[in-house]
């Protein structure tokens, strides 16, 4: 007579395959050095990030400040402005690190400055278009220089970018540019403040947040060859 334990099978030959750790293990270690490696220096180094990222875009935004003539008194849209590009800055610093909060950080940019463009339409008198198009291509030139700043401190951090991240980059370009220009430009024209301050930027963010995008991108497709 046979035993029980002869005739019936263990509960381990039921198994198709033998449990194993080793497959888990490969994996994390594989994902480990992905972190090492694709997410680039920048993510391994805080100070790093400040350098490559923040740095360049507070130069462009602090030179332009500067260098154009000053205006009045300093207003609620500028200062609104000087915070959305403050906030966008901090918010490109820390993505590289904590992605989802950098996400945030460039949702908050973009509802600081909706209220600074609310703060400069406040300002509106009856008038026409002069000098619309100087303070637009203004703001252009200087949210192009920041945003390429930006895109360039963001791609070397090797960090897959999300949507919200490339909305940053136009905000941090925009906002930091609508700070040196409203403060230098004194008109208060409707058509002025319409075009050349309020209607033509949001265009330049929603551009800069695409061109961003197919920029990194093609950075990226470069990289893996």
């Amino acid at each position: 007579m046979t035993s029980s334990s002869s005739s019936s099978p263990s509960s381990s030959s039921l198994l198709p395959f033998e449990p194993s750790a080793e497959p888990l293990e490969h994996l994390r270690a594989q994902l480990a050095a992905d972190l090492q490696t694709r997410q680039g220096p920048t993510r391994r180094s805080p100070l790093r990030a400040v350098v490559v990222g923040v740095v360049p875009v507070m130069a462009v935004i602090v030179v332009a400040f500067v260098m154009m003539p000053l205006g009045g008194a300093v207003s609620a849209a500028v200062v609104a402005a000087a915070a959305a590009a403050v906030t966008a800055v901090a918010a490109i610093a820390i993505a590289p690190h904590r992605p989802a909060l950098g996400e945030r950080g460039a949702q908050l940019a973009v509802v600081l400055g909706v209220c600074a463009l609310a703060a400069e339409l406040l300002q509106m008198v009856p008038g026409g278009f002069s000098g619309a198009a100087m303070c637009l291509t203004s703001t252009g030139m200087v949210a192009g220089l920041a945003g390429f700043a930006a895109t360039i401190g963001l791609y070397r951090s090797g960090l897959p970018l999300r949507r919200w991240h490339h909305v940053g980059i136009g905000v941090v370009g925009v906002a930091g540019a609508c700070t040196a220009v409203w403060h230098h430009c004194a008109s208060h024209e409707r058509g002025h403040l319409l075009v050349g301050h309020v209607v033509g930027p949001l265009v330049l963010v929603g551009v800069m947040a695409v061109v961003t995008a197919f920029v990194i991108a093609w950075l990226e497709r470069r990289r893996q060859r």
